[in-house]
């Protein structure tokens, strides 16, 4: 399937049967109460909010971030975990702020320079990707006022990641990034849905689909101007929930869908599964990538679970790992000519007590190595003050 091969997507978009009409009312009932769920005037001023299109400029970070982590040599680095995480965090807030701010823009029916901004935003995700391994971390994080900001942003660093691994140029990974942030744009016209504190409803679970069709009118709407990358967009929104086996929307299997789309439609589910819901909680990192080797492989294709594993390890950022010490330690940094060599920082002692906190490079210390994964469920069983602490730390609360 080519990329501009929207005609179709469009075809089978109308193999859809229209909704019945108790299906269409709770759809109306949802867009009807749109604008009081999302708030977007600034009382004080009575205006839009309006968020700067572009960060101030960042060359102070660019020379500390030559400062926060250099290479020795094969196995040495010189990492400063402060200079990192300052560099890192300014740059997820920019990021979040141009995927709120024009979110809710959208939502107005307000599409000007939407694709300018998401454009500029691909190009700062690349290089951080590229350049900081530490920004992984930050996938951590849930936007509680609406999942769907960090869920696009996230979403979309993964698939920077992957693609990155896999040889992308440049380009390619910037429109899969673009594409990314807008697959579930639609859902924006769900968010009474998407709130509810339960499994969905056989009806709801078929409302909720059309998700794609409204993010398709979308984009459509944005990309009016550059019939190719519109395309493109569209046909990603319209494949997102397409698996590799055939049992996605439209059944679609195998060569049918592109290996891009496939990449997008992984780091999608992945990141779904690893923040909690309304009605469940996150799947452990390790839970996940696990199941891409076993049970789950045969959902997507072989190069986009490469190139998943190959970016964030078994042993992502921000997960626990026990130590042949017997010390429970946080994965900082991968160092990819060694994966099963992270960068961690100590946390707890052999009882699950909190200690003073170190940084270690498992590459330079050939005795101190890995034992294991250790689930939240499991510390939440020894530590529950902790866990808690830590699920409040990974809410990303816009002030």
């Amino acid at each position: 399937m080519k990329f501009s091969d929207l005609d179709k997507s469009e075809k089978l978009l109308k193999k859809r049967e229209d909704l019945p009409d108790s299906k269409k009312e709770i759809k109306e009932d949802v867009s009807n109460t749109l604008n009081s769920s999302i708030p977007l005037i600034d009382k004080k001023e009575n205006k839009i909010q309006e968020l700067p299109s572009k960060p101030p400029e960042t060359a102070s970070f660019s020379n500390k971030m030559d400062e926060g982590i250099k290479p020795i040599d094969n196995d040495k680095i010189e990492f400063d975990e402060v200079i990192l995480r300052e560099k890192s965090h300014y740059t997820y807030s920019n990021l979040i702020s141009i995927v709120s701010r024009d979110f809710r823009k959208i939502s107005e029916g307000l599409y000007y320079n939407i694709s300018d901004d998401f454009f500029y935003a691909s190009q700062l995700i690349l290089d951080e990707v590229r350049g900081n391994g530490y920004f992984a971390n930050f996938l951590k994080y849930l936007t509680p006022a609406n999942y769907l900001y960090s869920h696009a942003l996230n979403l979309a660093i993964i698939t920077c990641g992957i693609m990155n691994e896999l040889k992308y140029s440049d380009d390619e990974i910037k429109k899969a990034i673009v594409s990314a942030l807008f697959i579930d744009i639609g859902m924006l016209n769900y968010r009474l849905l998407t709130s509810v504190e339960r499994e969905f409803t056989d009806i709801e679970r078929e409302t909720i689909k059309n998700h794609l069709k409204d993010g398709i009118n979308i984009a459509s709407k944005v990309f009016s101007y550059d019939e190719e990358m519109k395309k493109f967009v569209c046909q990603a929104i319209n494949l997102s929930h397409e698996r590799y086996d055939g049992s996605g929307y439209f059944k679609l299997s195998g060569d049918e869908i592109q290996e891009v789309y496939q990449i997008i439609s992984i780091s999608d589910f992945y990141e779904a599964l690893t923040h909690k819901r309304s009605y469940r909680e996150a799947f452990d990192e390790h839970e996940v990538l696990s199941g891409f080797i076993g049970k789950t492989r045969r959902l997507f294709h072989h190069r986009a679970i490469k190139g998943l594993i190959s970016f964030l390890t078994l042993y992502p950022c921000g997960s626990f790992v026990k130590l042949s010490s017997g010390e429970v330690g946080r994965v900082l940094f991968i160092n990819k000519s060694k994966p099963l060599k992270p960068i961690v920082r100590i946390e707890m002692d052999a009882n699950f007590r909190e200690i003073g906190k170190r940084v270690i490079n498992l590459a330079d210390s050939p005795l101190l190595y890995i034992e294991g994964y250790i689930s939240l469920k499991e510390l939440s069983n020894k530590n529950p003050g902790f866990v808690k602490r830590e699920k409040i730390k990974w809410l990303w609360i816009e002030w």
